[in-house]
């Protein structure tokens, strides 16, 4: 039996069956919502319809869905494993009314599903209400007939919804279950609250007011409801475990990784913890299309993984089996995501991949560490005076590199040393803060509300969706009213002739438009729009307020009217370049499928009339051999006049048509698939852009660069038609100018720059041998004498910081005992101090002492004998040091 998958159903028959659309689960990435990295909340795929930029297609719903918190209040990574109920990855059971039912039915139905569904006691339940929320009150005491201690009113924000300073608000009621007195903690607004005792279960916000800055809250028109229950929580209280990871699914996993892992410790439960959460963000997250890299969502995976490998490490710190434990995560989860299966081996090559780079990280770490104290080994550190790591660089280690700081705390611990803590967590603070968004987003929100407000007033035959971008495209020019007019960022009934500048920001609304918005990595249609023999660029187009088609202007050359006709015309040449590159941009994914494996899927895209941009995930380099095999492909494809066609259907039927649906898209209830040859032998997928009507119009296909973007993340740039045989003209040119100059046939140009190289490595080489002769038949040091007796010996050398080793090394061969010699080495703006000794101090002390006093910073590093290192002092500076030394 699953407890959790017969939940999950149980949950979405019971709303379905109270006439709830069963609505699937959004990716855990945001569709074009810059304010979140992920989707926290059963809310966020909603969030345009509460806004009010989306009509919706459905009065109530319910879903079960995917959700990861990585970071904020009450959700720090690190507490994940450590407490009871804190994950990255969960699910969120949620029902949802869009102006149709309120608070009556909402507190009735969270409670009749938890008391009759589920069959909790319910003097075991206990509710909590916004203090001021009288009417939420009242329905509960009649509904359950608590007395008044169990129906408690708090008077903080915890009981009061909002997205942020402006929009939709209201009060919330939780539910929640008391574990009994042998848990410790206490009622939700006591002191303490924090205790595992009683556990919020379910979360009822009653959207009910719209929030201005600086006014007082108004009443919406049409109410809302959003709910939230935690899945594994509510598991939890039905399994009697008083922690989620000792409940069925959890359990399985950690069992699963003690066997692979062939651990029986008890005191490694932590670490089974850890790893069991993270499996599931990890895999969840790189199915929907995100991969490990250094910044954004990419970067906070990586965190993820590396915090598990890390936890795994500390098990076993010889073998890396994380991808070895996705198997059975796909098992018990598999039924409810088949996106799982669908990209298992995506999942478990990516994690493979981390494993291998996350060991080169400790190897590097560990370098830098030595590097920190100059030394050569770890037992040397501990034979320093009191060792210690700042914690700027041990912040350094771990956010820059990866490096965890419990492996740089174990370290300095087997020395004798200690890392700077406080230091480590201020930095930390610092960077939380600097990373900290709203709800709100990033974008102008000013221009943003003003097309909400224009929306609201505007009649539905403004109302564009977007399955019918591509059917408005059978015309190139079109009478067109327009309806409203933004002037940066105003909204304005007119521009004149001579009231604008190349500077503004003009965009235009017009009744109906042949120009396609800019959608799914297809840039915009341009164009014109003329009145008698005057006419002004339109040179993008947009989507905003969920529904409406915003023109930008370059600027008025003749006046511009609200409810004013015009003429709009598409420029033809732009929009068919553009769908040529469209068109390839679909082939090109199916070459890569069958060429370097299914597992390969578009990561992102761009298609403008110039190239196209293709992302997609593979771990290395592509061959010369690959990339020409996948230029053929293409080509062929082309050469054969395929025709290209589109189908609208029923999202649920993609499968049928073999359809690929590409990462970072959001679909509707019907989709557009685009197919190329008789059932889209070539190529299916769901698409809403532009395309030739036959694969010959494309012309010919060239990959202009193949690169990385990131760990597993390559991008190929291409381009087509005419952009592509001109490319080609003047590569042909180069070869013949490259030919000419070399003198040689064609067939003979790479063995003689083959012969040119080597000659020309030869030639660097004698050279640098020369200067090193010269510089040791010639250098006069000047010899000082220190007052403990030794000699030192300085001098200058110009232009040849690249030999200083071989330098120092041959004319410390011809010195005194017991002497010192320190070069100084200039070459355009790099300065290198280089310190060899004779059986005298120490040059690895001795150029640490020199930096330090004279940069303020110690650098450099190396053994007794040779040290060298980076200097910032002049050489003026270097030689006073030690002449007053003397």
């Amino acid at each position: 039996m699953n407890k959790y998958q017969d939940l999950r159903d149980l949950f979405t028959n019971y709303f379905v069956a109270l006439g709830h659309k069963s609505v699937e689960s959004s990716s855990l990435i945001p569709h074009k919502d810059p304010s979140l990295l992920f989707v926290n909340s059963g809310m966020v795929q909603f969030k345009d319809i509460f806004l009010g930029k989306e009509e919706p297609k459905f009065a109530t719903a319910t879903t079960v869905q995917k959700s990861l918190r990585a970071g904020g209040k009450h959700n720090d990574l690190d507490n994940v494993g450590y407490t009871a109920r804190h994950h990255t990855f969960f699910e969120m059971l949620g029902n949802f009314s869009f102006g149709n039912y309120f608070k009556e039915n909402a507190i009735e139905y969270a409670w009749n599903f938890l008391t009759k569904e589920v069959n909790l006691d319910k003097n075991r339940l206990y509710i909590t209400v916004y203090h001021t929320d009288d009417e939420a009150f009242n329905i509960w005491k009649k509904l359950t007939g608590f007395s008044d201690e169990k129906i408690i009113k708090i008077s903080t924000n915890d009981n009061f919804w909002s997205m942020g300073d402006t929009g939709p608000c209201g009060p919330c009621s939780e539910i929640y279950y008391d574990y009994g007195d042998s848990v410790k903690g206490g009622l939700p607004g006591s002191e303490d609250q924090d205790g595992d005792r009683f556990v919020e279960i379910w979360n009822l916000v009653f959207m009910q007011f719209n929030q201005e800055k600086g006014k007082p809250l108004e009443k919406l028109a049409k109410p809302c409801i959003d709910t939230g229950m935690g899945l594994e929580r509510l598991v939890s209280v039905l399994e009697g475990k008083t922690n989620n990871y000792d409940t069925s699914l959890f359990s399985q996993l950690i069992s699963n990784s003690r066997e692979i892992l062939s651990d029986k410790n008890e005191e490694n439960l932590v670490a089974h913890r850890v790893v069991a959460d993270h499996l599931r963000a990890t895999s969840f997250l790189i199915s929907d299309g995100i991969l490990p890299s250094n910044e954004g969502r990419g970067y906070v995976l990586r965190r993820i993984m590396r915090r598990a490998m890390r936890y795994l490490h500390q098990i076993n710190p010889n073998e890396s089996k994380m991808h070895e434990l996705f198997d059975k995560l796909q098992d018990l989860m598999g039924r409810q995501y088949p996106e799982l299966s669908k990209n298992s081996e995506l999942i478990k090559n990516t994690i493979k991949l981390e494993e291998n780079g996350f060991r080169e990280t400790l190897a590097r770490g560990m370098k830098m560490i030595l590097d920190e104290f100059k030394v050569g080994s770890i037992n040397e550190i501990s034979s320093q005076k009191n060792p210690i790591i700042s914690g700027d660089f041990a912040f350094k280690l771990y956010d820059t590199y990866g490096f965890p700081f419990d492996m740089t705390a174990d370290i300095m611990k087997r020395v004798g040393g200690v890392v700077d803590e406080k230091g480590f967590e201020n930095a930390m603070l610092e960077q939380k803060n600097r990373s900290k968004g709203t709800f709100g987003g990033h974008g102008d929100q000013k221009e943003s509300q003003i097309w909400l407000e224009i929306a609201k007033k505007l009649d539905s035959t403004c109302v564009l969706e977007d399955m019918n971008q591509v059917s408005r495209m059978t015309d190139d020019v079109l009478k067109s009213r327009v309806l409203a007019i933004v002037k940066n960022g105003e909204n304005v009934d007119f521009i004149g002739k001579n009231q604008s500048m190349s500077s503004d920001e003009i965009w235009i609304l017009l009744d109906k438009t042949c120009f396609y918005a800019e959608s799914g990595g297809q840039c915009s249609d341009i164009g014109y729009i003329s009145s008698n023999d005057e006419k002004t660029a339109i040179i993008d187009v947009q989507k905003v307020a969920g529904k409406l088609v915003i023109h930008k202007l370059k600027s008025a050359n003749f006046d511009i009217k609200v409810s004013n006709e015009y003429e709009i015309s598409v420029s033809k040449t732009h929009r068919e370049n553009t769908a040529k590159n469209h068109t390839a941009t679909h082939i090109l994914q199916a070459a890569l499928k069958s060429i370097l494996g299914q597992t390969v899927s578009q990561k992102g895209s761009e298609v403008t009339s110039e190239k196209l941009r293709f992302d997609f995930n593979f771990s290395r380099q592509l061959s010369s051999d690959e990339t020409g095999k996948i230029e053929a492909f293409i080509n062929d494809i082309i050469s054969q006049n395929l025709s290209v066609e589109s189908v609208v259907d029923k999202k649920e039927n993609i499968e049928k048509h073999n359809a690929i649906a590409n990462f970072g898209e959001k679909y509707g209830d019907e989709v557009r698939i685009v197919k190329i040859g008789e059932n889209g032998i070539a190529s299916s997928e769901l698409c809403g852009g532009i395309h030739v009507k036959n694969t010959a119009s494309i012309g010919f296909f060239k990959i202009i660069s193949e690169r990385s973007v990131g760990s597993g993340l390559r991008r190929i740039e291409a381009i087509t038609g005419n952009f592509a045989m001109s490319y080609l003209c003047e590569k042909s040119k180069l070869l013949s100018d490259v030919q000419a100059k070399l003198s040689c046939n064609e067939d003979e140009i790479i063995s003689k720059i083959q012969d040119l190289v080597s000659n020309f490595a030869k030639c660097q080489k004698e050279i640098e041998n020369l200067k090193t002769i010269n510089a040791i038949n010639t250098t006069v040091f000047q010899e000082i004498k220190s007052k403990d007796g030794k000699i030192i010996n300085i001098a200058k050398f110009e232009n040849l910081n690249a030999m200083a080793k071989n330098i120092m090394f041959a004319l410390g061969d011809k010195a005194k005992e017991n002497s010192v010699l320190i070069g100084y080495f200039s070459e355009n703006n790099s300065k290198i101090l280089a310190v060899f000794s004779k059986n005298a101090k120490s040059a690895c002390e001795l150029i640490c002492e020199v930096t330090e006093k004279l940069d303020g910073k110690k650098s450099g590093g190396g053994t007794e004998k040779f040290a060298m290192g980076k200097i910032d002092a002049e050489f003026n500076i270097l030689h006073s040091f030690f002449w007053h030394k003397d």
